[in-house]
């Protein structure tokens, strides 16, 4: 079958799948993706033969609402790609923002503890770009850590990133600690704005990486308080919110331990990023 012809039975199958706005772009990637090459490369190569089929079967998965870097099998983050699937969160334009601002705040050799790890992308990019660093990423999810194995062994960290399966710093074995900083993407949103969520989100995304509990607050309450005990005097959290409406009500909280010092905006100019700064005083 010809690239062409291939190309314009993919768009016309992905023309007619609800959330899918660019299906000459989607259809670009996903023979970029079988092929092996970039997309400017397909612009050359439309007069070629192709086997049709793996990208007929993404296409498929893609018409039935899959998230397109689960099909595609990766996605870009900072300068990175990293390998994604079910299981995982996919990585999000705004979490970059918490991970530049944390390689920012991580001094050379400092270490980090990446909490609610996912497919790694934040822990891997602080290792890379923060001189002699090192971390321990922690996630309640087996299939989420797969992954984030995965690129910890992609981008050869694992002398420097060490994963842990746990959802509290009960977890995390005193001889990692102290952390000079922890970063934080808890699951945020409501228990009772989960069935708002796209079906691409909602049907495929695990749940446990999304659904912050009760306002959106319990899970990012409780993984703030449990970052006190592994905290230096003076280390810091960043954490990611939900927005300006969730970063005001946890502001306000008094967590023993922790004194809130600044928010950050995200690229599309909502304060997104909550800071703490972990006091002098011993809490046992």
């Amino acid at each position: 079958m010809k690239l062409r012809d291939l190309k314009q039975e993919i768009i016309k199958t992905l023309s007619g799948t609800d959330g899918v706005l660019r299906p000459s772009w989607e259809a670009s990637l996903i023979l970029a993706t079988c092929l092996g090459v970039g997309r400017e490369k397909l612009v050359s190569m439309g007069e070629e033969d192709v086997s049709p089929h793996v990208a007929l079967e993404m296409t498929a998965r893609r018409a039935k609402g899959e998230p397109l870097a689960y099909v595609l099998g990766t996605m870009d983050f900072l300068q990175w790609n990293f390998l994604v699937g079910p299981g995982c969160l996919i990585p999000r334009p705004e979490t970059e923002v918490l991970a530049s601002l944390a390689a920012e705040t991580l001094g050379p050799r400092g270490r980090f503890l990446d909490w609610g790890t996912g497919s790694g992308c934040i822990a891997c990019s602080l290792a890379m770009m923060v001189d002699g660093s090192q971390g321990v990423a922690m996630d309640a999810s087996p299939g989420a850590l797969k992954w984030a194995w995965r690129n910890v062994q992609r981008y050869r960290l694992s002398n420097r990133v060490l994963l842990v399966h746990g959802s509290s710093a009960h977890f995390i074995s005193q001889d990692l600690t102290p952390f000079d900083l922890v970063v934080a993407n808890p699951p945020y949103i409501p228990s009772e704005h989960m069935g708002e969520l796209d079906g691409s989100v909602s049907r495929f995304e695990p749940h446990l990486a999304l659904n912050g509990g009760d306002g959106g607050i319990q899970v990012p309450v409780e993984w703030l308080r449990g970052a006190v005990r592994l905290l230096r005097a003076g280390g810091q959290v960043l954490m990611e919110t939900a927005g300006d409406w969730q970063l005001s009500i946890l502001e306000a909280l008094e967590i023993e331990g922790l004194s809130f010092v600044g928010s950050h905006q995200d690229q599309f100019g909502v304060r997104r990023v909550g800071r703490w700064k972990r006091v002098a005083d011993e809490i046992e």
